[in-house]
């Protein structure tokens, strides 16, 4: 999680957890894709080609300040959709890793 949230580097969590668990890797494809959605009819835009990490905030950061509150909103509801999911989509007792 630290890794995702500070770099957006997602491969120790896809490899180690998003492979093995099919539910899980659609619920987090699913998140991604209605977050997207939000980012693209709001019209967000960025500065620089940059992964959506806490570090790359400053990138959305324009002229209008509507652009950054905007681009927080649709990665909030793409963290929080997949949390969600992931939780409704695994069994309770099945073993993520």
């Amino acid at each position: 999680m630290i890794t995702i949230v500070l770099s957006a580097i997602i491969e120790p969590t896809l490899f180690g957890l998003l492979v093995k668990n099919k539910r899980l890797f659609l619920a987090q494809i699913v998140a991604g894709a209605v977050g997207g959605a939000v980012l693209g009819l709001l019209q967000v835009h960025t500065t620089a080609f940059v992964f959506g990490s806490v570090v790359t905030f400053p990138a959305f950061i324009s002229a209008d300040m509507m652009n950054f509150v905007n681009a927080m909103i649709g990665l909030g509801i793409s963290t929080v959709l997949g949390a969600v999911l992931g939780y409704a989509f695994c069994k309770k007792d099945e073993k993520l890793v």
